[in-house]
């Protein structure tokens, strides 16, 4: 029989690799949906491309990009921590993987024509997924067999509450702070919407390198906590 729900969260709960692994991954999540929410309106504003260009690139890129991703995050992890015999080496890695994605992620609003733009988000996006596969793995590690579904719909819950709750809404807030700054600097309302919106995703990135302190700290703890 599984244990009663209330003992699994309760035991998940006070691992601190949990605590730490949840909120990298929710953070994590936070930055992807913020931006994913507003590329096309970034793609349209900055770039000028209509509705029907982006949607059907910007599909091609995110399912590439997050193919290769989770694909390469997964297998480096259990290389490493394989070769190693590290758990360590399955948090470490997603976080070296968030803070290389920084200045990444920064060149999307630097190069110049769509082409460009979408060879350097595909890239963004890849290294972007590279924390699935470790972080449901070391969830799944955490627990006992019988505890691992409810342990994966908690994180997922956290994820979701966290990501797709508050990422896009902060990101469209931030953008329209933005817009009103420029609007005072004298730019057009068409320019300063572009750039409002620019300046908000650059914003949203620096939240990566707080995610990477979390997986690091979850490293920290990932051995006593997992089960022999």
């Amino acid at each position: 029989e599984p244990p009663p729900v209330r003992e699994v969260l309760s035991n998940l709960w006070a691992k601190r690799t949990f605590r730490h692994l949840s909120a990298a991954a929710a953070l994590t999540a936070f930055v992807g949906y913020g931006a994913g929410a507003f590329y096309p309106a970034f793609l349209m504003r900055t770039h000028g491309m209509s509705m029907a260009q982006v949607g059907g690139r910007l599909g091609l890129v995110s399912a590439i990009g997050g193919f290769i991703g989770s694909y390469v995050g997964g297998r480096l992890a259990d290389y490493f921590s394989n070769k190693k015999n590290d758990a360590r080496y399955q948090l470490w890695m997603p976080a070296v993987a968030l803070l290389v994605n920084v200045p990444l992620a920064l060149l999307v609003y630097e190069v110049e024509g769509a082409g460009a733009v979408f060879g350097v988000l595909t890239c963004v996006l890849a290294v972007g997924a590279m924390y699935f596969g470790p972080t449901y793995a070391t969830t799944q590690a955490l627990l006992a067999p019988r505890e691992r579904a409810l342990g994966s719909a908690l994180l997922l819950f956290i994820i979701n509450l966290v990501g797709l709750g508050f990422g896009p809404m902060l990101t469209g807030i931030l953008s329209d702070a933005f817009r009103s700054h420029f609007l005072g600097t004298g730019l057009s309302d068409a320019e300063a919407t572009a750039e409002g919106l620019e300046w908000s995703l650059r914003a949203m990135i620096a939240v990566n390198v707080w995610a990477a302190l979390h997986f690091f700290l979850a490293a920290r703890h990932v051995r006593e906590d997992t089960p022999v």
